[in-house]
């Protein structure tokens, strides 16, 4: 056997389109992240343009129409805001609290001339400008925070207040808690001020679903949404408190969100990532579709036949083989991420730890990035195994590589369709019994629901077990029962 699975592997490395393809990927992959790491530029808005906008607006409006001085007003007002930003960098708070809040002072304030009302609004006009001046971005959030506990008390103290209205009252004072805590200014400020926007936004979601579980209950797709909301939520919140500014909440293709750094994220989830995976697809769809109808179509299969090998044997190395491609192409794709994160992001960042949530433990967990990759890599497995075996089943029958090599590249490219079906039709729920469903078994890493309500991990595994065999028990019959004297 270990003869058969040298000669079949010094075969192999003399076919030029397993290097091409290995050329190509990394070619691709640097190419990519130099274009990442010099070329990539952030889209602004541009403020002239904008100004420009508004005025062309201000000279069409008709001045007969009643509602004109408001509309001027109004336009008025964004342009007050845009001068007044246009004082301070853009990604600055101060940019921020214009945009989000100066223009609702400054409308209030022009909108009030001349009433009873003005000098109140143009008091607190005076006050945001000397705040922006003053650099005392914690002196809004001490104000926001003072206003939303002051609401608090108010909303208590009346009979039958909704609850749910004091729930949101009660995140905004945690968001704003946390702001002067932690000490993150309004604006982005790295990850952290989207953290806290995002940590709101989930846990409005998740409060919605908790309410619709006590009135009558979740489906199995609001479950899982809810599932994904506790995920993300409780992410975020370990983020903020940790302070962690330099790293973003990521997600990979099977819905399952971690934090790890730039340069971790893409080794992480490097074997399940679809660029990469088609890469590892195409390269062992080509050995695998081509091992044995080759052998076939130039009648060298004759020369491996009078040797002293059982069928079932040559068959088993050929396949032993084509296993062992897959296993090169895992090292390959994972030594070209792991130098090209390092060159371009330093290779000190693989001392950073993946944070995950796990439904098992209900908390967040730190775990080492390369057990992270490992462990999402013995995930995906199964589909490229099903995949190559497929394509070899295939090579067998019928002794033609283009249909060996095309089908399940199809069938690959297709499974997206056939598994929308599963996940949002009732009716569909026989495909549970159908591979693609199945043949990703890191929808079930940290104890997360799948997508698809009737499959479980023992399932999933069963389910690939019976292609498996299938496949393999039907490729063996036909290859020892084929025959081959007039090839």
């Amino acid at each position: 056997m270990n003869n058969l699975i040298k000669n079949e592997l010094t075969k192999i490395f003399h076919k030029k389109a397993l290097y091409v393809i290995l050329i190509i990927m990394v070619v691709l992959i640097f190419v990519g992240r130099l274009i990442d790491k010099f070329l990539y530029e952030n889209v602004e808005a541009n403020e002239l343009w904008e100004k420009e906008a508004i005025q062309t607006t201000i000279d069409s409006l008709d001045k007969s129409d009643p509602t004109y001085n408001e509309q001027l007003i109004s336009l008025n007002s964004e342009l007050e805001a845009i001068e007044l930003s246009e004082k301070y960098d853009k990604n600055s708070w101060q940019t921020y609290l214009i945009n989000n809040y100066g223009r609702d002072i400054i409308y209030k304030k022009n909108l009030s001339k001349g009433t009873d009302e003005y000098e109140e609004n143009k008091k607190k006009y005076d006050q945001f400008i000397e705040k922006l001046q003053n650099n005392d971005w914690k002196a809004f959030a001490q104000e926001e925070l003072d206003e939303k506990n002051s609401e608090i008390e108010q909303l208590k103290a009346t009979e039958n207040y909704d609850k749910e209205t004091l729930a949101g009252l009660e995140d905004e004072k945690q968001v704003l808690t946390w702001r002067i805590e932690k000490n993150i200014e309004y604006g982005n400020d790295g990850n952290l001020g989207i953290a806290l926007e995002e940590w709101e936004l989930e846990r409005a979601q998740l409060r919605n679903y908790e309410n619709k579980e006590k009135n009558g209950g979740l489906t199995y797709s609001e479950k899982y949404q809810k599932q994904t909301a506790i995920q993300t939520l409780e992410l975020y919140k370990y983020q903020i408190e940790n302070a962690i500014k330099e790293e973003e909440i990521l997600s990979d293709e099977v819905g399952n969100y971690y934090i790890a750094t730039s340069a971790d994220s893409g080794l992480a989830t490097v074997f399940s990532q679809s660029s990469y995976g088609l890469f590892i697809i195409i390269a062992t769809l080509i050995i695998a579709g081509t091992i044995v109808s080759e052998e076939f179509n130039k009648g060298t299969i004759k020369l491996l036949l009078v040797r002293p090998y059982k069928r079932t044997k040559i068959l088993m190395s050929k396949f032993i083989t084509c296993l062992i491609v897959l296993a090169i192409m895992y090292v390959a794709v994972f030594l070209v991420q792991f130098i090209s994160s390092g060159i371009f992001d330093g290779f000190e960042n693989y001392n950073f730890k993946v944070a995950i949530y796990s439904f098992n433990t209900n908390s967040v967990e730190t775990i080492n990035v390369f057990k992270y990759m490992l462990l999402n890599g013995a995930g995906i497995l199964p589909l490229y195994i099903l995949l190559l075996t497929l394509a070899f089943a295939l090579s067998t029958l019928f002794t033609n590589s283009a249909i060996a090599i095309a089908l399940p590249l199809l069938g690959y490219m297709g499974s997206n369709i056939i598994n929308g079906f599963a996940y949002n039709y009732k009716k569909a729920e026989f495909l549970k019994f159908f591979v693609t469903p199945n043949w990703k078994l890191n929808v079930f890493l940290f104890g997360k629901i799948p997508q698809f309500e009737p499959i479980s991990l023992p399932f999933s595994i069963a389910i690939c077990l019976l292609y498996f065999m299938i496949m393999m028990v039907v490729s063996l019959i036909v290859f020892n029962k084929k025959e081959i004297k007039n090839i």
